[in-house]
C-alpha cells in the first residue's frame, strides 16, 4: 500500500505543477488526498463486524461444581462472602445438593474449611513446650495440632473461634486479624507470660505474644487466607465433582 501512496503522491504533485498557479492550493490538495487514501484504506482494512468494545479482552469464566449435600443453604452464602472479599465477580448457584460457581478464576483455594481456633497456649497445652510425634500427641487425648516440626496436644478450651474476628487484612506475606471487643478482652485476660496460639484447620499457624490484634506472619497466599477468614468457615471440606 505504501508504493501506491507514493505513486499517487507523485502524480498529484506533477498534476499540480501543470496547473497555472493562481492560488497555492497544490500542497494542501496533495495532503488532503493522501489523508483520504489513508482513511479509506484504514476503513477497508478494519475487520467486518469489529467493534471497539470487542477489542477489550475480558477473562473467560469457568463453571465449577461441588457436591455440598444438605449444607448448601449455609455454604453458598459463605462462598459469596469469600468471593466478594477476594474481589472477584462470580455467581454461586444451588441445584439440589450441587453448588455451581462461575468465575474468571479457579476458586478451589477459596473452598477450604477455614475453621479458626485461638488458644491460651500454655493453659491449653498438654505436655511440655516442645512438639512431639503424631503418635505421642494422639496418646495425650487432646486436640492434635500440627506444626512444621511435629505436633502438640491441646485441651479443647479455646478462647474463641471465627466469631471473634472483626476483620482480616493482608500485610506483607501474612495477615493481620482485628478482633471484636469481647475477643480482645479474652486475650487481655490471659497471663502476661503466656502466648496466643492460632490454629486454622487443625494446624497451628502462629504462637506469639498476647495482643488485641493477632497476626500470621507468613502464609502461602495471604489474599486467599484473608478472604476465607473474612467470609467465614465452611462446616465440611467440599471437593469439586
Amino acid at each position: 500500500m505504501s508504493d501506491y501512496i507514493e505513486r499517487l503522491r507523485g502524480e498529484l504533485l506533477a498534476a499540480e505543477q501543470r496547473v497555472p498557479r493562481r492560488r497555492n492550493f497544490g500542497p494542501a490538495m496533495a495532503v488532503a488526498a493522501l489523508v483520504a487514501v489513508l482513511v479509506l484504506g484504514g476503513i477497508a482494512a478494519w475487520p467486518e463486524g469489529r467493534d471497539d468494545a470487542d477489542s477489550v479482552s475480558t477473562p473467560a469464566r469457568r463453571a465449577q461444581t461441588w457436591n455440598v449435600g444438605h449444607l448448601g443453604d449455609s455454604i453458598a452464602p459463605t462462598m459469596r462472602r469469600r468471593l466478594a472479599a477476594y474481589g472477584v465477580k462470580a455467581t454461586v448457584e444451588l441445584h439440589g445438593n450441587r453448588m455451581t460457581i462461575s468465575a474468571p478464576i479457579d476458586v478451589t483455594p477459596l473452598t477450604v474449611g477455614g475453621n479458626l481456633n485461638v488458644f491460651d497456649f500454655e493453659a491449653a497445652r498438654i505436655g511440655g513446650p516442645d512438639p512431639v510425634s503424631l503418635a505421642t500427641a494422639h496418646a495425650r487425648n487432646g486436640l492434635t495440632m500440627q506444626v512444621h516440626r511435629g505436633y502438640y496436644a491441646l485441651r479443647d478450651e479455646e478462647l474463641f473461634g471465627n466469631t471473634g474476628i472483626a476483620r482480616v487484612r493482608v500485610r506483607g506475606e501474612g495477615v493481620v486479624i482485628t478482633l471484636r471487643e469481647w475477643a480482645q478482652q479474652r486475650v487481655a485476660s490471659i497471663p502476661n507470660s503466656h502466648h496466643v496460639a492460632i490454629a486454622i484447620g487443625g494446624r497451628l499457624v502462629s504462637i506469639a505474644g498476647a495482643s488485641t490484634e493477632l497476626s500470621i506472619s507468613r502464609t502461602d497466599d495471604p489474599r486467599v487466607l484473608a478472604a476465607v477468614l473474612n467470609g467465614g468457615p465452611i462446616p465440611v471440606q467440599i471437593r469439586p465433582e
